[in-house]
């Protein structure tokens, strides 16, 4: 009987010491959330899941639910360089020929991101992934100077392996070749398909690594551009990734999605973009990247360029 009441009692100390120390994480997760000012709602509903659902919240919170906002990823002054990779004139309403409405928006991007306005511009449309990369390894193959790509999805299967074999053969010629890829997005792609490229010269380098321990702070930190650069005034972005998905499909039919091929001044506001991107990943000074000096177009298409992500300073 004696050994009976020890052993409840070592039972009730140490469950009163757990629910104790999960109070204190608890309150002190909150605590972390409200110092980061974020949006109340979403302060409100972690804060709802780690009283209800004990334990597994702190672990889902910890997974998805830290905010990396506050972090400094780059200094001011590094910041303004980049800056000065993109020049753009001033923004005049009146040149625009668009509604108040239109130009209140620019006017809007303008502030919370920075981000030019620019015409004399051309586009083309793609609704097919076989016409999309038809044309991007084409300009590819053209390319002289640097062939910058960055992909959510980059897989080593036969589209993947072709445009790998295009890029180490551009970057054996002399040409400045860089890659990012999302870690997250291209978890199931080979470490020896990004290796061959590094082999052979090309920048590669994931965005937001996942390691342990800290894969709370970044499993959920992804970035989904899907662009290219190619020798400053020849742009794509969209939503088609690097894949046979997007090209030849797969069992449930060919993914569909659409893409853009720009040229024009709105070339300068992608190479920004992945200059940023590329600092991130590699911390490196602004001259690792080349500048872009895209001539304004006939087509004269007015275009903007809004970014978001992770690394952006708004959600």
């Amino acid at each position: 009987m004696p050994e009976t009441l020890t052993d409840q009692f070592h039972f009730e100390w140490i469950y009163w010491v757990l629910v104790v120390a999960y109070a204190v994480t608890v309150l002190s997760v909150v605590g972390v959330m409200l110092s980061e000012n974020r949006n109340p709602v979403k302060t409100l509903a972690w804060m709802t899941v780690l009283l209800v659902v004990p334990v597994l919240g702190l672990v889902l919170y910890l997974l998805f639910g830290r905010s990396i906002k506050n972090k400094q990823f780059m200094s001011r002054r590094r910041r303004r360089k980049l800056k000065r990779h993109e020049p753009a004139s001033p923004f005049s309403p009146t040149e625009t020929g668009l509604s108040a409405e239109s130009n209140q928006l620019i006017r809007l991007g303008q502030s919370l991101m920075s981000a030019p306005f620019y015409q004399g511009n051309s586009a083309t449309h793609f609704a097919d992934g076989q016409t999309k990369m038809d044309k991007l390894i084409d300009d590819i193959k053209k390319a002289k100077r640097f062939i910058y790509l960055q992909y959510y999805i980059f897989q080593d299967d036969e589209i993947g392996s072709r445009l790998a074999e295009l890029l180490i053969q551009k970057a054996r010629e002399g040409l400045d070749v860089k890659v990012i890829y999302d870690h997250v997005g291209s978890f199931k792609t080979k470490r020896r398909f990004f290796k061959r490229m590094a082999d052979a010269g090309i920048g590669v380098y994931p965005f937001f690594k996942v390691t342990f321990p800290i894969l709370g702070t970044r499993i959920n930190w992804r970035n989904h551009r899907k662009i290219a650069i190619i020798d400053g005034n020849i742009g794509y972005i969209g939503g088609m990734n690097i894949a046979d998905r997007y090209v030849n499909g797969r069992k449930h039919g060919i993914w569909r999605d659409a893409h853009i091929r720009v040229e024009g001044p709105i070339v300068k506001s992608l190479n920004h973009s992945f200059a940023i991107d590329w600092n991130y990943s590699r911390q490196v000074d602004i001259r690792d990247v080349n500048r872009a000096f895209p001539s304004e177009h006939p087509d004269n298409w007015g275009m903007q360029l809004i970014t978001s992500g992770p690394t952006g300073q708004w959600s």
